[in-house]
């Protein structure tokens, strides 16, 4: 059977979190992501253009400057809540190893492997845009300098006006390296947090599905108790990760426009690319939140249709599912018609930045 929850811990260790941490070093932890945001903040924030400059670059630095802050938050949310996290995902283990059912095991192992998929294709969709991100404008000063015979341009990943001289060893190494650390620092941020709810969404999902498989083979109280155990791991999940939810649908709205609105507006094609790996990274995010949200809601919707079809015993199962289940924060509700308004809104508000042009 497939270990679940393998590569978000492991990941999580990486970064620093773990089951039970030393308060000392949680403190230590919190205090570098304070630091982080502060000079990621600060930077964008001095260096910026003023809003008579061009349209462009403050689009850029608000991309930046949001995609920070999420990610920073989402981190220090990580931190707060890691043993309620923890907690989660051995609850979730001991459900997978409390039922001696047969489905159990290939249902879990299919939960697990999708899991692992999505874990490497976010890691790999992050890696990318850090990569592309960081990269891009050192090519382009390579190449400008050796092969064009022009001065060196010293361009930044972050395309903003410097009010300072920073065109000298070693103030623009540094800020070159402090604004790359920044992003796979980000990037990493986003897959732990992210794939980590993924996770408990699909193995939530193979409670849910095992259910609708074991309906004829247990007595009602087995299957009601079953049924509530899988309940109460979903609420959880939804107590735990809503203030999460609710920024990501907030924050990716914003950055979809501006990040939307550099790609299709930027003449510079090395300028674009590293928009463009940007965006598909925050995609993924946003379809991580939306498909995992959408197939609890569905599997938790058949498990009250088979057990209306088949006995009508089962009927404080259905009482208990007579509302849809919803994964949701405030106004947002994770789910693909969600994720489909929002990428709906983004044209408009692109075709609202190009009004300003």
């Amino acid at each position: 059977m497939i270990e679940e929850f393998t590569y978000q811990v492991r990941l999580a260790k990486v970064m620093g979190v773990f089951e039970s941490p030393p308060e000392k070093w949680i403190k230590f932890l919190k205090a570098h992501q304070y630091f982080i945001l502060f000079i990621q903040t600060f930077s964008i924030i001095v260096f910026c253009p003023r809003p008579n400059y061009h349209i462009l670059v403050i689009t850029e630095n608000l991309a930046d400057l949001v995609t920070t802050v999420l990610s920073n938050l989402k981190y220090m949310f990580f931190l707060i809540s890691a043993k309620k996290c923890f907690q989660l995902m051995h609850e979730v283990k001991d459900l997978n190893k409390k039922w001696k059912f047969k489905e159990l095991h290939s249902f879990i192992d299919k939960a697990n492997k999708m899991d692992r998929f999505v874990f490497m294709t976010m890691f790999l969709a992050c890696c990318s845009a850090t990569t592309g991100y960081c990269t891009a404008p050192m090519i382009k000063n390579l190449i400008t300098y050796f092969f064009m015979d022009q001065p060196f341009p010293y361009e930044m990943p972050l395309n903003a006006t410097y009010y300072v001289e920073y065109k000298y060893f070693p103030l623009y190494q540094i800020l070159y390296l402090s604004q790359g650390y920044n992003s796979i620092l980000s990037g990493m941020q986003n897959v732990v947090v992210d794939t980590f709810f993924f996770g408990s969404c699909i193995n939530i999902c193979a409670h849910f599905e095992i259910l609708r498989n074991i309906i004829n083979e247990i007595n009602v109280k087995e299957f009601v108790d079953y049924h509530q155990k899988t309940l109460e791991l979903a609420t959880k999940l939804n107590k735990i990760f809503g203030i999460v939810i609710f920024g990501e649908y907030l924050i990716l709205s914003v950055i979809f426009c501006v990040i939307g609105f550099q790609v299709v507006i930027s003449e510079d094609l090395i300028h674009s690319v590293p928009m463009m790996f940007h965006g598909t990274a925050a995609l993924i995010n946003l379809l991580i939140y939306s498909y995992g949200g959408e197939i609890i809601m569905d599997h938790a919707n058949k498990v009250c249709e088979d057990c209306y079809k088949i006995n009508k015993d089962y009927l404080i199962v259905m009482m208990r599912t007579k509302h849809e289940y919803k994964v949701e924060s405030m106004m947002y509700h994770a789910s693909l018609p969600t994720f489909s308004l929002i990428m709906g809104r983004t044209m408009s508000m692109i075709t609202l930045l190009e009004s300003f042009i």
